[in-house]
């Protein structure tokens, strides 16, 4: 009877699963629930020492003709509000 052929494909499909779960590796939880956000965030803690600002000393300092020149001269290529 079809009633007992579905029966018997169900049990089958059953011992299916239960052999897929005993494959399957245990479930693990996270310890760490942090955002996303927070674990892209760089840590800080420690790296103060490490950020310096260097001194620019007046003598040091230079302004090159040509840095200015490329500033100032019109090689933007985009809408005239672009540049």
């Amino acid at each position: 009877s079809s009633s007992r052929l579905t029966h018997d494909q169900s049990s089958k499909q059953k011992v299916k699963n239960s052999n897929l779960e005993e494959q399957l590796p245990p479930a693990v939880t996270m310890v760490d629930n942090r955002s996303m956000a927070e674990l892209l965030r760089a840590p800080t803690e420690g790296y103060a020492e490490a950020i310096v600002v260097p001194s620019i000393l007046a003598e040091q300092f230079e302004l090159k003709h040509s840095l200015i020149n490329m500033m100032t001269t019109d090689q933007f290529f985009g809408l005239e509000k672009d540049n």
